[in-house]
């Protein structure tokens, strides 16, 4: 049975990337349906973003307080239930309501999936885990949207909320099969507890420095993500299917880079493929950097490098969860809110930042992502005076 679980936390982890992505063809039928310009239906998913914000923050110290199947039940209840009424909305007000309550309680769901695979796996076991829910996830840009496409029906976008709902039910159904691995505890958990156990990770500096390092890791994948249409599109001139197909082959890189992940993790220590990955991160932004000054038209070598640059900075990403997860001995899910929310904003800042500087040229891109490498770098490495050539030179050596 255990050996399935890491497959039911990747569903779990992957329910809310899955919402969003399949809702994507629907959105000129909902903008219609709702009286909602089709430009700002944007606008109308922020609220989920917010409602995945408020409720990483509220459901992570309830988690650790309640347990992790109640919470988990809390928030299949408020998902399961508002894309129900979503599939009702008539109106922009109400879609906005229920998007946010949508989101709130997939945070729940979210949340119970990192804590679950904390509690019950530690050191290689948890790295291996978060691999495997990592792949899962990422497996969902390529499966939603055509499974949101053949759910619209004579433009039935209600169709959607309502499979969303199904989905949640069995995800959540499946999940409370799970032996409770977090007892609640006899105290009532107020405000001020609440602030204690935030303040007990602030305080704790190697795991800040790592949650800090994915939020950084989310940046660089979340520029490219957010930018690639234009990039591809508008700049290099590539045809709209074609870059479907381009964008696939980038979604392959960090499947890759997590499968190798599972392999790597029996033969190096976890410090040592992490600071190779930073690496690769870092002289991949680098060399990008150089081909789009000196190269600007050549979507080949631009795509081959990030190609690299996705890989690197993925299996960096799985190796600080694994770290900053094992550094957590309480209040684990707490802890994976505040990850979350590392990576939920630096990725939101890095979506305003491209909304507003990408103009004609694409180097911005590599800039924001060479300047995030070297962010990440200067809080991992603990030698600031060791080249990264060196650090490099490590991966050749098993552990």
């Amino acid at each position: 049975m255990k050996k399935f679980v890491p497959i039911l936390l990747g569903l779990m982890a992957a329910l809310l990337p899955f919402t969003t992505h399949a809702l994507l063809p629907a959105f000129p039928s909902i903008s219609a349906y709702i009286h909602v310009l089709p430009n700002k239906m944007l606008m109308v998913l922020s609220a989920g973003y917010i409602g995945l914000l408020v409720g990483l923050l509220i459901f992570g110290p309830l988690s650790d307080t309640y347990g992790r199947k109640r919470i988990l039940m809390v928030g299949s209840i408020f998902y399961v239930v508002s894309s129900l009424l979503c599939g009702l909305s008539h109106n922009s007000f109400s879609m906005i309501l229920l998007l946010f309550f949508q989101s709130f309680g997939g945070a729940a769901i979210l949340i119970s999936a990192y804590a679950i695979a904390r509690d019950l796996f530690f050191n290689k076991d948890l790295t291996d885990t978060l691999a495997s829910i990592a792949m899962i996830i990422m497996c969902v840009p390529l499966v939603a949207p055509f499974v949101g496409t053949a759910l619209i029906v004579h433009d039935h976008w209600q169709n959607i909320f309502y499979f969303l709902a199904a989905c949640g039910s069995l995800i959540s159904v499946m999940a409370f099969s799970l032996t409770e691995t977090k007892t609640a505890s006899l105290q009532a958990l107020t405000l001020a507890g609440v602030v204690e156990q935030y303040m007990q990770h602030f305080k704790n500096k190697l795991f800040m420095k790592q949650a800090l390092c994915i939020g950084c890791a989310m940046g660089i994948m979340f520029s490219f993500i957010g930018s690639s249409s234009i990039v591809y599109i508008n700049f290099f001139g590539i045809s709209t299917l074609f870059f479907s197909y381009i964008f696939a082959t980038m979604g392959l890189s960090i499947f890759l880079a997590n499968y190798c992940l599972k392999k790597l993790k029996n033969n190096y220590s976890l410090a040592t493929i992490q600071r190779g990955a930073i690496s690769l991160t870092f002289f991949g932004c680098f060399a990008n950097l150089l081909c789009v000054t000196w190269q600007p038209n050549n979507w080949i070598l631009f795509s081959s490098i990030m190609f690299f640059i996705l890989f690197g900075v993925s299996l960096t990403s799985s190796t600080l969860m694994s770290n900053a997860l094992n550094a957590i001995k309480n209040n684990v899910a707490s802890a994976a809110s505040l990850i979350q929310l590392s990576r939920a904003c630096i990725a939101m800042l890095t979506g305003f930042s491209m909304s507003f500087f990408l103009h004609g040229n694409i180097a911005t891109l590599i800039y924001q992502q060479l300047i995030l490498a070297i962010i990440m770098g200067a809080l991992i490495f603990p030698n600031k005076s060791a080249s990264l050539s060196a650090v490099i030179a490590t991966v050749t050596k098993p552990s």
